[in-house]
Parts: C-alpha cells; sequence; structure tokens
C-alpha cells in the first residue's frame, strides 16, 4: 500500500484534503524586491513588517520601485519608515547586487537551488537560511 492510500485509510478529514483539486499558485514576480521585502520582515510580527513595507512603497508613490530607486533612495529615508540602520544597509546591499550581477527573475530561474543560494548568500545581509525561503515561498514552480 502506498503513502497516499495508507493516509487516506488511517484519517478520514485527509481524504477531503487529498482528494480537493489543487488551486494553482502564481509565481510571483521581482523576486530581488522579495528578498528585500524579507530582510525588512525578519525578528518583526507580521503586523509591523507589513506597515514598514507599506511605507517603503509610499517612497515610490505607492508602486513597487526598481533596483536603481531602491539603491537611490538615501539611508535617512529607509530608516524614518522603521528600518534598522543594519536593514536599511542589507535593502541597499540587495538593490547593489541585484544591478551589478544582472539579478533577474528570468537569470533566478534558470539556476539550480544550489547555484541561486550559492549567488544570492554574497550579499551582505542574505544568509542560507533567508535564500531557501525565498526559494520556497517564489520560486518553487519555477522550471527546472
Amino acid at each position: 500500500m502506498d503513502h497516499l492510500a495508507l493516509f487516506k485509510k488511517n484519517d478520514k478529514r485527509l481524504v477531503a484534503i487529498i482528494d480537493k483539486p489543487v488551486d494553482t499558485l502564481p509565481v510571483l514576480k521581482n523576486i530581488p524586491l522579495t528578498l528585500v521585502r524579507s530582510i525588512m520582515n525578519q525578528q518583526l510580527n507580521s503586523k509591523v513588517a507589513d506597515k514598514i513595507y507599506q511605507r517603503f512603497l509610499q517612497l515610490y508613490g505607492s508602486k513597487e520601485p526598481s533596483l536603481p530607486q531602491i539603491a537611490e533612495t538615501p539611508r535617512t529615508a529607509l530608516r524614518a519608515i522603521g528600518l534598522s540602520n543594519a536593514k536599511a544597509s542589507y535593502v541597499h546591499n540587495v538593490a547593489e547586487f541585484c544591478q551589478a550581477h544582472d539579478v533577474t527573475d528570468k537569470k533566478l530561474h534558470g539556476m539550480s537551488d544550489e547555484e541561486v543560494v550559492e549567488l544570492l548568500t554574497q550579499i551582505k545581509g542574505v544568509g542560507q537560511w533567508t535564500v531557501e525561503i525565498l526559494l520556497l515561498t517564489t520560486m518553487v514552480f519555477r522550471k527546472r
């Protein structure tokens, strides 16, 4: 008996979940900006993190900023929206690194998980755990 059949046999509540059609999950775009947001969110509760990110977007007319816009944003402006000195630096590091290394969604989607980790952990302020979460949340459905 396979594992799926065993689960269905032993837990009738799982049958409804297992047999339910799976919705298609959207593939998130603008992975470098998602990385910026994940840095902002670290060690914060979700309400505070969401508020800081909304303030961040307001710096750019409530639209997603480009990497050059982020890199050119004064640290004082990033501090004013609630980021620590370290996080403001890390946000700049991501923007500058992604520009310098032409990090795009297309490039990242064409890489293996190990290559993505190796590339992005070169950014000061971005650790392996952060990149692995990024892989799980934004890149899991990419073509390989």
